[in-house]
């Protein structure tokens, strides 16, 4: 039994032999090893695939020609690598110091390891290419401290090289915010997955980043309290659906390009809408709070509020809706005013109003928003603004009713009326001129 113990002992110096480790001593070129002035100690050899390199504080390392290699690479607190020609890093990147440049940046890793980790500046502005643990494929992760910040170049899934399945794990900040993230692939095609670990956030432009290029390509979301942040920089782009859920989305930044829903999305936590969005008649299913800030809302279906807690409708935006249906255990706040032309259904859970907030019940040519009949244990406390259309431009008679049970007309005609040019609290009209006139056509009650 002694022998095979034997044997690795005595390869395992041939085993880690040709794995050194490059300080940097001087500020320079990454191929300066020659000279007055060499980058690296040991000197007079450029660093390999297999070494480990450190950039300590107070030195700059800029790698100006073609790719170079090493298999980890640590920067150190105050360190700095402007990478212009490339760098392919073959185990792992430490990062505390200062990450920039224009050059691409290639990850391999090893299987179920991290290939980027530390609380540096990584403001590389290349592509990025994870190319996956060579041979044999599989996942690493990013690590909770790494903050990505990248204003050009594309982050790539890459299994051109070695046709395996290529699968990331975030649990950092990726800001990606005029690229995309997509796979690379050769052939034959390999599955892709970018996966959100709990608490990360993920940033890109639109467009269907994740195109099924291979069976399997995927964007994993429902991680608990992550956040996706899709926009696009010059046009107007498709919502990814992602294997399962969304936690936390964010539509837009811009303000300027129509983001399109492609079909039903699960939202589990919060929803922010920045840009213009295009629901394209889909359904909505939302667990946390609807944050509208601006930006058409068009061809809107069902927003499902489904969450086991209070859900907030909020933002610096009113939201007009379709139809809302309210599901969950939970209440509805309104925190700004809001509108809906379809239907409002209670299958449970209650409407209350948050300070000044209103909801309308719209009304046009096209229709008029209603209140389904409430069941279970369903409840409404909020100030309504119901309108009801009528086309005729004439002044007529026009017979109205309360659309609540029980109630009369007479009951929201309050005693302590304000002026008529004032009109707040009572029954008015609008479209027939005199006081209370406007330009609109319907009967109002406010």
């Amino acid at each position: 039994m002694r022998k095979p113990y034997l044997l690795l002992l005595l390869l395992l110096p041939f085993l880690v032999k040709g794995q050194t480790t490059y300080k940097c001593v001087n500020s320079g070129d990454w191929g300066t090893v020659t000279g007055p002035t060499p980058t690296w100690s040991p000197s007079g050899t450029i660093p390999g695939g297999s070494d480990t390199v450190i950039i300590g504080s107070g030195f700059t390392v800029t790698q100006i020609s073609s790719y170079q290699y090493c298999a980890k690479l640590i920067i150190e607190n105050g360190g700095t690598l402007n990478n212009s020609g490339g760098v392919v890093i073959r185990y792992r990147a430490i990062n505390f110091g200062t990450w920039i440049g224009g050059g691409n940046c290639e990850f391999i890793g090893t299987p179920n390891d991290t290939v980027l980790e530390g609380g540096g500046t990584n403001n590389n502005e290349g592509n990025w290419q994870f190319l996956g643990p060579g041979n044999t494929g599989g996942t690493v992760f990013i690590g909770p401290t790494v903050k990505v910040v990248k204003t050009s170049g594309d982050l790539f899934l890459e299994t051109a090289n070695w046709h395996k399945p290529v699968r990331v794990v975030n649990y950092g900040t990726i800001e990606i915010t005029e690229g995309l993230i997509e796979p690379l692939n050769g052939s034959p095609a390999a599955a892709v997955s970018w996966v959100q670990g709990p608490g990360s956030t993920l940033e890109f432009c639109g467009n269907g980043s994740f195109p099924v290029v291979a069976t399997g390509d995927t964007l994993v979301a429902d991680a608990n309290k992550n956040t996706v942040i899709e926009s696009l920089y010059n046009g107007s782009f498709n919502i990814t659906t992602p294997a399962k859920d969304y936690y936390h989305l964010t539509i837009g930044g811009s303000g300027s390009y129509t983001a399109t829903v492609p079909g039903l999305i699960t939202v589990l936590g919060n929803l922010t809408i920045n840009d213009p969005v295009n629901f394209a008649h889909n359904t909505l299913l939302l667990g946390g709070n609807w944050i509208y800030n601006g930006g058409t809302l068009s061809n809107m279906g069902t927003v499902n509020f489904n969450g086991a807690a209070t859900q907030n409708v909020e933002g610096t935006a009113s939201t007009t809706f379709n139809s809302i249906t309210i599901s969950g255990s939970g209440s509805l706040d309104l925190q700004t005013n809001t509108a809906f032309t379809g239907t409002l259904t209670l299958a449970s859970g209650a409407v209350s109003l948050n300070g000044p907030a209103k909801m309308t019940l719209i009304s046009n040519s096209g229709g008029t928003g209603m209140i389904a009949p409430i069941t279970g244990t369903g409840g409404i406390t909020a100030t309504f603004v119901i309108q009801c259309y009528d086309g005729r431009t004439a002044p007529s008679w026009q017979t109205l009713s309360t659309p609540v049970q029980s109630d009369l007309l007479n009951d929201w005609n309050a005693s302590n009326q304000p002026s008529p040019a004032t009109p707040s609290g009572y029954f008015y009209m609008s479209g027939v001129g005199g006081v209370n006139g406007n330009a609109e056509n319907f009967i109002s009650v406010d």
